[in-house]
Formats: structure tokens, sequence, C-alpha cells
């Protein structure tokens, strides 16, 4: 059972920081933004890629939340998010097994498909580096780069046998057997422009964990075993003016 105390309590301590951090900026926007992220588990042992027998590939859902966007100095620009992630793999394995009806035999091709969605909440802090387009300052190109941090909120996963799902529910020590609080680096670049009030931002974002998920009571956890989340992100936001003292 997963302890959303803990959450909440991380929630409140970024906000207040997102709060307190615009006291000294001249140019500051808040948005919200969404968009799509491809998630997978990778597993290594002595830091070579753990291969399965079932196919690896990536798990695409949705992603959505709030940013705001804080001017620095010039062309530097701090950006804090709050978003839901989801840091999820998606398995897939096919077998064939043996069929039989009175005395005929024969063999059936089987589809196993498990889908692991991790939903978490999800704050990335990152440096902006903007590099104007056009002499006006409307339209922009950036890169960014810094730490997240984020809470497990939910697990949910998903079981398809040939073209049946399930739902299967989550472990009751499932806090136990992998991680609740992952933290790992993002980089990104985007393109920014400016858009009736407000900033319209298209970008792209990359985030890998730094600690390994799992715990040492997880049976698959050995002295050399390690596995981490990474997301590829694709998001769309707007942001309007909530601070304009510069002629930004």
């Amino acid at each position: 059972m997963l302890n959303h105390g803990k959450a909440t309590f991380s929630l409140a301590i970024i906000i207040a920081f997102q709060l307190s951090v615009p006291c000294f900026s001249q140019f500051i926007t808040c948005g919200i933004k969404g968009g799509i992220g491809i998630s997978e588990f990778r597993c290594y042992s002595n830091w070579s890629r753990v291969m399965t027998e079932e196919t690896n590939s990536f798990l695409v859902s949705p992603t959505a939340g709030f940013y705001i966007r804080i001017k620095l100095h010039e062309n530097w620009y701090f950006e804090s998010d709050v978003m839901i992630e989801n840091k999820g793999n998606r398995y897939r394995r096919t077998y064939m097994t043996d069929s039989s009806l009175v005395n005929n035999t024969w063999q059936t091709n089987v589809e196993e498909i498990n889908l692991t969605n991790r939903y978490f909440i999800h704050f990335p802090q990152k440096i902006q580096f903007s590099i104007p387009l056009d002499k006006k300052r409307k339209h922009f190109f950036f890169f960014e780069a810094g730490p997240y941090f984020a809470y497990l909120l939910a697990q949910k996963t998903v079981f398809i046998l040939n073209n049946e799902k399930n739902n299967l529910d989550s472990p009751e020590d499932l806090d136990e057997l992998i991680r609740c609080f992952d933290w790992g680096g993002i980089v990104g670049t985007g393109y920014l422009f400016k858009l009736w009030k407000g900033e319209l931002e298209i970008n792209i974002t990359y985030n890998h964990s730094l600690q390994s998920f799992l715990t040492p009571d997880n049976p698959l956890k050995t002295s050399d075993t390690k596995a981490f989340y990474n997301v590829l992100a694709v998001t769309i936001g707007y942001s309007l003016p909530v601070i304009n003292k510069s002629n930004n």
C-alpha cells in the first residue's frame, strides 16, 4: 500500500519553492502543458544491459501538468514543472503451446502482453538557455537541463493474453519491492514563440533515473542488478505573464 503523505509534502515544498523564487525576477510566466511520454524500464547487471526472452518495447501514455518560467538574466531562464508522468513499461512475449481435442493435437500461438503503468508526480527543475531567432525576440530556440524528483502515486498493471485483457491489482507490499521516490537528470530542447499575450512552448525532453528502483527486499535485486526508469516526452505548453517589468 502506498503512502501518499510524502507525495503531498513534496508537492507543498515544490510549490513553496516556486512561489519564493520569483521574488527577485522581473519577468515570470505561468502556464499549463501536456503531451505524450514514451517510457521503459532498463535493467543492468554489472552495468551490462540485461535482455530477457520478452520483447521489451516502449509504453506510450499522456503526460500533463503546469509550470512556471522565470527570467534569470538576459537569455537564461529557470523553469519549474509539476507533472503527472507514467514511468511504465511494456513487455511482449509469444510462444507456441500444445492444444488437444479428443485424439487430435496441434500447436497454438500464444501472445502475452504486460503493461505496467507507474504514475508519478514529477518535478523537473531546469535551467534554460534561449537563443533568439529574430531581432524582435519573438522566436527562440532553447536548451535545458537539470535534476528532477518524482514520487509514485499508483501502479496499474494490465495483462493481455491473446487479446483478452485483465487488470491486475498491485501487491500490498508494492512499496517494499520498488522505491516510491525517484530522482535523476533531465535534458531537453525546444522552440518558443510569442503568441497573443503569452508564450507557446514546444519541447522534447529525456529523463533518466540516477538510482535503481529495486529495493533490497525485491527478489530481482542482487548486488549487481539495477533497474532504472527512462522517459522521452514531447509536450506543448502555453503560459501567460504574471510579472512583466522588463522588455523580454
